[in-house]
């Protein structure tokens, strides 16, 4: 938090942890058994919601959908590590909840207050698009989309190595960008339609194909237990976290196109751009007629 507080939504606010925010009463014989003080335990922000609902699973859904969110407003590894419950109605307990074994917080970004409208604007149009799936398992529809963000999920969360989150975000990006009958040149196919269809949020079409041909190549050599020298390594995360931009960027725009075409058509439009230019148009004008205010942020 760059700033003391932003909201978010009515309700809804993200501020500056303060002393008292990091006071925690345990009894004596858990202390042994766990400190909510580690590291891993200590917040970077407050998120704090005052929100009607029946009970705990439904707020917590709500509260996973606002953090689905932040994770697709930048590239973050935004998780809760902590949730205290204070409910107004007699028929519900209160208390403290936490999260044993939080994810992984390898990416970070600030928030100050020039993000406020911002992030505002981005969580009125997005946390209503958030599928079901994405929060409730086995509650909604498993698609594309779901496919790519539980990858997302992953490359941003799992405690894991560098070259296992590359993975997972060419996965996320193979759910959005392949047909499911593709099988040959794919490394090509996917560089050039994540080229064509994220250059309209300001990314260099070249710089993309180029980052994610050198990224598929790596994945590959990982997936199938090659080595990946030394020289590689070195500027392996910087790396990662682009792929992660990408992936992150084109889950919100399918999010934003998905009911005004359908993916395999959105596809063909992508391939029909590279050579035509009526092809080329169309793709321009439903990118801004469905992504107008994403393009400009």
């Amino acid at each position: 938090m760059e700033t003391d507080i932003i909201e978010i939504a009515d309700g809804c606010k993200i501020k500056r942890p303060e002393p008292i925010d990091l006071e925690y009463e345990i009894s004596y014989e858990s202390f042994p058994m766990f400190d909510p003080m580690t590291p891993h335990h200590i917040p970077s922000a407050i998120m704090t919601i005052e929100h009607r609902a029946k009970g705990q699973p439904e707020m917590l859904r709500k509260i996973e959908k606002i953090v689905a969110v932040l994770r697709l407003f930048k590239v973050g590894s935004v998780s809760t590590v902590r949730t205290k419950w204070n409910p107004t109605s007699l028929l519900q307990f209160g208390g403290t909840s936490y999260r044993t074994s939080p994810p992984s917080a390898t990416f970070k970004y600030g928030l100050n207050k020039e993000d406020e409208k911002k992030l505002q604007t981005f969580f009125e149009i997005i946390e209503p698009k958030i599928p079901t799936e994405v929060i409730e398992k086995g509650k909604g529809e498993t698609n594309f989309i779901t496919i790519a963000f539980d990858r997302y999920n992953d490359s941003l969360l799992k405690q894991d190595i560098p070259e296992s989150r590359l993975a997972s975000a060419i996965m996320c990006l193979e759910a959005l960008y392949l047909k499911d009958n593709e099988r040959g040149e794919l490394s090509e196919r996917l560089s050039q339609r994540t080229a064509v269809a994220i250059k309209f949020f300001n990314y260099n079409s070249l710089e993309v194909f180029n980052i994610l041909k050198k990224s598929y190549d790596i994945r590959s050599r990982f997936v199938h237990g090659s080595k990946i020298e030394k020289e590689e390594q070195k500027d392996l995360m910087r790396l990662v976290e682009k792929v992660i931009d990408y992936a992150r960027i084109s889950i919100v725009m399918f999010l934003l196109i998905q009911e005004s075409i359908e993916k395999d058509k959105f596809i063909s439009m992508l391939n029909n751009s590279l050579l035509d230019d009526k092809a080329k148009q169309k793709l321009k004008e439903l990118i801004e007629e469905k992504c107008q205010w994403l393009m400009k942020g």
